[in-house]
């Protein structure tokens, strides 16, 4: 099964992590149930944390060229990791439907991962990837709408499509609709009006350009957002919003959060104790960025990624290349490692922290049959109670290989990571 998924034209800082919903569907199988409350243990945090990670980055992709006011901002994002809680909570109830069978037993987990592995394909591949680009669009005409507003009625608002043969019909019926920003027709037809809508909204002159007649854009904004699905619904409603004068980046209407208030609220304190997560390491970068011992001392405030390397760090002359690499994707996915001084000590010791916690990198160049269990050894040997092992040649990594190597180390040590982390390519998965 693949370890991440790439969406369609985008970078590889989009991508899924698979492996995230692997712990999460062992830790649904092994529980052999699923309640919201639940949505706060490590394995389903951390599958809502990845959904947030790729929808964040298509909300900073949407605003690169326009960022709208602070407040604005903690709206929307506030919004995007609901909208991810809400899609997390939908996924675990339909992998837990999954996991009994005709006599109501837990079924075997090798049964269920096999049948359950659709959800992973439909929220986390084809729904992602269509929320993903409507995540972009919504963001850049939230910014847009941010400016219009302080304008108010000096200047019209004129609906605008991408202009080519790939513009659907119904959407074109609204190309050059100009009526005032105050209109009630942006409150429900401003763009993006569907999946993978590229319809924006500019200014004119009102001198220049005369209004619309608001009846007959009322009636084509209505025929634009229409589409009965099999069931007799119209599922296009659920995009009559306007994200910047509603702060939200995903339709209020849409199924995700058709959920109980209790369920809201779970996600609500979820949201707090990441941003408080966030907040611990924003101090310590703080500390950090002061003193003279550390170099090299990054945060990135939307994911937490935080990265530094102190002066006695030492590099080694062959591997050391690959330290420094896997720091970088470590940072680019929203971790802390911090490269820590290594002079001056009787015993060895670990290469540094990672999200709290001693780590080691073990870079696995060889195709023996022994070396994974050679790495484990290292990082055992080093006091580390993350693994982190790095695959320099992707090719030679297979999750066959790396569960024999982590075989072969637990059958001859009683030792036990805390955590094992696979690094391939710009991926890191967190596998045990």
């Amino acid at each position: 099964m693949p370890g991440a998924i790439y969406l369609a034209a985008q970078t590889g800082r989009a991508s899924f992590n698979a492996s995230v919903f692997t712990k999460a569907i062992r830790h649904l199988h092994n529980a052999g149930a699923y309640s919201p409350e639940m949505l706060a243990d490590k394995p389903f945090l951390s599958l809502l944390k990845e959904t947030n990670r790729v929808l964040q980055a298509a909300f900073d992709e949407g605003i690169a060229d326009n960022t709208p006011s602070p407040a604005m901002l903690k709206k929307l994002r506030e919004d995007v990791f609901m909208f991810s809680g809400c899609k997390t909570h939908k996924e675990l109830k339909e992998a837990a439907s999954w996991l009994l069978d005709d006599n109501g037993k837990v079924r075997s987990f090798t049964d269920f991962r096999n049948d359950v592995w659709k959800v992973h394909t439909a929220y986390n591949q084809h729904y992602l990837e269509a929320e993903y680009h409507f995540a972009i669009g919504s963001a850049q005409m939230a910014a847009k709408w941010d400016d219009f507003e302080k304008d108010g009625d000096r200047y019209h608002l004129q609906y605008r499509t991408a202009g080519d043969d790939r513009v659907r019909p119904e959407h074109a019926e609204l190309d050059l609709i100009t009526l005032p920003a105050s209109d009630r027709f942006w409150s429900r037809y401003y763009p993006p009006n569907g999946w993978r809508c590229r319809c924006t909204a500019v200014q004119v002159r009102a001198d220049k350009y005369p209004e619309s007649d608001p009846g007959e854009s009322e009636r084509r904004g209505e025929a634009a957002t229409t589409r009965i699905d099999k069931n007799g619904i119209n599922a296009d409603a659920i995009f009559r919003f306007n994200p910047g004068r509603d702060r939200q980046i995903f339709p209020p209407a849409h199924p995700y959060k058709k959920v109980q208030d209790s369920v809201r609220k779970i996600i609500e304190g979820l949201q707090v104790n990441v941003s408080e997560n966030v907040a611990g390491r924003k101090a310590l970068f703080n500390r950090l960025s002061t003193d003279k011992n550390y170099t090299g001392v990054s945060f990135n405030e939307r994911t937490g990624g935080l990265k530094a390397i102190h002066t006695g760090h030492q590099f080694d002359p062959r591997t050391g290349v690959f330290e420094r690499r896997v720091q970088n994707i470590a940072f680019d996915a929203g971790h802390s490692l911090i490269l820590e001084d290594e002079t001056g000590f009787a015993h060895r010791i670990a290469d540094g922290i990672f999200n709290g916690r001693p780590a080691e990198i073990a870079s696995i160049t060889g195709t023996g049959k022994n070396a994974v269990k050679r790495a484990l050894n290292h990082c055992r040997g080093k006091g580390a109670e993350v693994a982190l092992l790095y695959f320099p040649d992707e090719s030679s990594f297979s999750y066959k290989r790396l569960w024999e190597g982590v075989a072969k180390f637990s059958g001859q040590a009683a030792y036990e990571f805390a955590n094992i982390y696979v690094i391939t390519g710009s991926e890191i998965r967190l596998v045990k």
